[in-house]
């Protein structure tokens, strides 16, 4: 009797969620997160046949069947392999609504704007590319420029001991 009230709740919240959804896409969407978040494949395979479904009709057609198996052991078994409900009820509030999916579609960058910022990191690759040649370049000069300095430094050692000895 516990198989039978067990799914009859997940008929209900099954039943209360395809009220709630309007679209073959929404189905397709709900049923690539089940089959993302189950790790039994009795619901994977739910969640497929519920995205190849084209209405809510077919799916209310689906749950009548279920409800409709002949025996306990079928019932018992049927339960034993499907969430529960509070996995669903979980399942449903981890879902993104429609506006939070518009949201954040609305935030994706389009092929045109990646293709763009592409160019500019690659300019600016190439231009990081120069300084770093330059910087190279400066720091050879620097280091002529220091040798220089250091014979110069000798040459002024030399003189001023050579005045000192005059």
């Amino acid at each position: 009797m516990s198989g039978q009230v067990q799914l009859a709740d997940i008929m209900d919240t099954l039943k209360n969620m395809q009220a709630e959804m309007a679209t073959k896409e929404e189905l397709r969407a709900l049923a690539e997160r089940m089959a993302e978040m189950a790790t039994k494949e009795e619901l994977r395979a739910l969640a497929e046949r519920m995205a190849e479904m084209a209405t809510k009709e077919e799916l209310r057609a689906l749950t009548e069947r279920m409800a409709e198996m002949a025996t306990k052991e079928e019932l018992r078994a049927l339960t034993e392999r499907m969430a529960t409900k509070e996995e669903l009820q979980d399942l449903a509030q981890r879902m993104a609504t429609k506006e939070e999916l518009r949201a954040i579609t609305a935030e994706m960058a389009t092929k045109e704007e990646l293709r763009s910022l592409g160019v500019l990191l690659e300019e600016q690759r190439d231009q990081m590319k120069i300084m770093c040649e330059s910087i190279a370049g400066l720091a050879e000069r620097f280091d002529r420029l220091e040798v220089r300095f250091e014979r110069l430094e000798n040459r002024v050692a030399i003189l001023w001991a050579g005045r000192a000895d005059a």
